[in-house]
């Protein structure tokens, strides 16, 4: 079993407090100043192994930097430019540490601001070296402001390949579309499977393989039959996928074997 590792990109803004929300599975965050906060209470990090659990919080170092802005546990106020006054604050490290997560769980990565192309491969490298072959990821992209989304998903694609990570979460909370100061915690997750199927359906195509499709057909269904009601709508596509990808396996085998009267047939 791999380490589950919690990864998010801190960013150096003032934040308001606002809970987040999932209305779909009855989730209401605390109110918080961080995004980090509701989706480690959102994924319950806190009941997480802390001997084999990592939580990596990237922070850009220098004047202005996320580290001395927002994460270190030693803030308690900062200076808003709009009101031309102090107001108070606090870190995200001191957060966490409220939460009751060990601080040995937890490591502010320090990445450069990715200003050039240098810059954006050391950052690659960096956030890749952290991850252990079989970790299972869980990400939130809330702050990972530019081209760093698509770096990341890049990167989690990247890692699955040559360090069998698995991609468990991957989410976005919608400060904007707030409503009663509760704003909608998005799931991405979707876009990571639909890049995996377009690979896995290329590689059926390409060179007759259709092993992975067979193998997310199998992972969509134990996930979308884990604690939830189906509707005989979804229940019947499901079957439906999942009899064509076993036909399509089947008549890759016969290929295989030179079976040619069961291919007619």
């Amino acid at each position: 079993m791999g380490r589950n590792i919690y990864l998010s990109v801190l960013g150096s803004s003032i934040y308001k407090e606002c809970s987040y929300v999932k209305d779909d599975e009855g989730f209401e965050s605390i109110k918080t100043l961080f995004v980090q906060q509701a989706t480690l209470e959102y994924w319950n990090v806190k009941s997480w192994n802390p001997e084999s659990s990592r939580i990596f919080i990237a922070v850009t170092e220098g004047k202005g930097g996320s580290f001395e802005s927002n994460w270190k546990d030693d803030i308690t106020e900062r200076y808003n430019s709009f009101t031309k006054e102090n107001i108070p604050y606090r870190g995200l490290q001191s957060a966490i540490r409220n939460m009751g997560i060990p601080d040995s769980m937890v490591e502010a990565v320090r990445i450069p601001d990715g200003k050039d192309e240098d810059e954006i491969w050391k950052l690659f490298d960096i956030i890749y070296d952290k991850l252990e072959d079989g970790d299972i990821l869980y990400v939130d992209m809330t702050h990972s402001f530019r081209y760093l989304p698509m770096l990341i998903i890049v990167l989690c694609n990247y890692a699955k390949f040559l360090k069998n990570v698995e991609i468990q979460g991957l989410s976005y909370g919608n400060y904007e579309a707030r409503k009663d100061n509760k704003a909608p915690l998005i799931d991405l997750l979707p876009i990571v499977k639909l890049q995996q199927w377009t690979f896995a359906s290329a590689d059926f195509v390409k060179n007759g393989n259709a092993s992975e499709l067979q193998k997310l057909c199998k992972d969509i269904t134990n996930t979308l039959y884990k604690g939830r009601d189906v509707s005989p709508d979804i229940r019947n596509k499901t079957g439906l996928i999942n009899k064509i990808v076993t036909q399509i396996e089947k008549q890759i085998e016969l290929i295989q074997l030179c079976q040619g009267k069961e291919i007619i047939n």
